[in-house]
């Protein structure tokens, strides 16, 4: 819906800014996301290979499943709290994980 690469938008990072791959960092904190459908939505933040960071916190309305954790296999640092998730059942095999918040 915009012109724009992924990497430019708010709250993404990326190894090149100017391309629309390679997200290594969300950084959504208090954005008041929310959704009704949390298999896609962890579907979509988990599907990205080169991931390191997600901060999510702070969007009490916005839930996930941590059933594919695992895919992002860089994953360093994830930041839950005062989220929707009511289940962190597969967490264990986010083997890489230095930092649950």
């Amino acid at each position: 819906m915009t012109d724009h690469p992924i990497c430019s938008w708010y709250g993404i990072t990326c190894d090149d800014d100017t391309a629309d791959s390679g997200v290594t960092e969300i950084n959504l904190e208090s954005n008041s996301l929310e959704t009704d459908d949390p298999d896609t939505v962890s579907a979509l933040f988990f599907a990205l290979g080169s991931l390191k960071k997600l901060n999510i916190r702070g969007n009490d309305h916005l839930s996930l499943k941590l059933d594919n954790v695992w895919k992002p296999t860089q994953l360093e640092s994830l930041h839950l709290s005062a989220t929707g998730i009511t289940s962190i059942v597969g967490i264990g095999m986010a083997t890489n994980l230095k930092e649950l918040q």
